[in-house]
């Protein structure tokens, strides 16, 4: 299992004991109406429809469940770091997770310095990665134009709507050998080239 996807599973446990205990529920009633309320609020995120569900702050769910999670498993990334520190230009991450969860994270990979900005979901109006919109404000908070903008992600959905934008889109898949309308990476390295 690749440490994402024990992260997830650990979020998961963490979110379901903390809203659990804020609602004063038992937590298979949490893990039985996850669904229908992200689908009711139209979310891929379990906290931002517990948020408008409940009326729960954001900022308080992140604190008592992304900024709780183990990171013991994950090692600092000096190569990463290296090549980041080698490309041009001002970069900026822009995630589907909580902006504080995201600097955390890169914090502990030794990649925080690295970048000038780092744009979370609350920060988009926690409009989905998928959503052609979320682009036009990322736009605004870095002061960039679309055609000043490359984008790397590893979601084919995500460099779509960045590239209704005008974007350039550079899809970051090791496994894949073809693909349609993006520059393909299959290696970190592979930015430097360029």
């Amino acid at each position: 299992m690749y440490y994402d996807q024990l992260i997830e599973v650990q979020f998961a446990q963490l979110f379901e004991a903390y809203i659990a205990k804020r609602l004063n529920m038992p937590r298979d009633n949490v893990r039985r109406i996850k669904p229908e309320l992200k689908k009711k609020h139209v979310t891929d995120f379990s906290a931002v429809a517990f948020s408008r569900e409940f009326g729960i702050n954001f900022s308080e769910i992140v604190q008592n469940t992304y900024l709780q999670l183990d990171l013991s498993g994950i090692k600092k990334d000096l190569r990463k770091a290296a090549i980041l520190t080698e490309l041009d230009g001002e970069k900026t991450v822009f995630t589907a997770n909580p902006s504080a969860f995201a600097t955390r994270i890169l914090e502990h990979l030794g990649l925080l310095g690295c970048f000038s900005q780092i744009i979370g979901i609350e920060n988009v109006g926690f409009i989905s990665k998928r959503d052609v919109r979320s682009y036009q404000i990322v736009e605004k908070l870095t002061g960039l134009s679309a055609e000043e903008i490359y984008f790397c992600d590893d979601s084919i959905e995500n460099l779509n709507a960045a590239k209704e934008r005008r974007w350039t889109t550079i899809l970051y898949c090791p496994t894949n050998t073809k693909v349609s309308g993006h520059i393909l990476i299959r290696s970190f390295e592979e930015l430097l080239d360029l």
